[in-house]
């Protein structure tokens, strides 16, 4: 619970607004969270704003899948089957902006 609130913490320091953020948990880990912007409040922002907020959104994500956790699998023997989203970042910004804050 506090890995989560740190990372919705984070996610409102890096876009600016807590009421626009929210921690989506993905790959059945609280370790692989995604920063999810609201779609209403997403694209009310103007164009420049909002694609200062997708680079933003990309930083905070590259360096939290570059830290890495392992606290679910096995490192001696190489099992992560717990952390398989870990590591792999969406290919184009826009799919880190779902929707009504929802995943795929």
């Amino acid at each position: 619970v506090k890995r989560g609130k740190h990372l919705v913490d984070k996610a409102a320091e890096v876009t600016g607004s807590r009421a626009t953020v929210g921690a989506v948990v993905v790959a059945g880990t609280l370790s692989a969270c995604l920063v999810v912007v609201q779609a209403r409040s997403f694209e009310a922002l103007r164009p420049k704003r909002r694609f200062l907020l997708e680079q933003r959104a990309r930083r905070f994500l590259e360096d939290y899948y570059a830290e890495g956790d392992d606290s679910h699998g096995d490192a001696a023997t190489g099992d992560d089957d717990n952390d398989e989203g870990m590591g792999r970042l969406p290919s184009t910004t826009s799919q880190l902006f779902t929707p009504e804050g929802t995943t795929e």
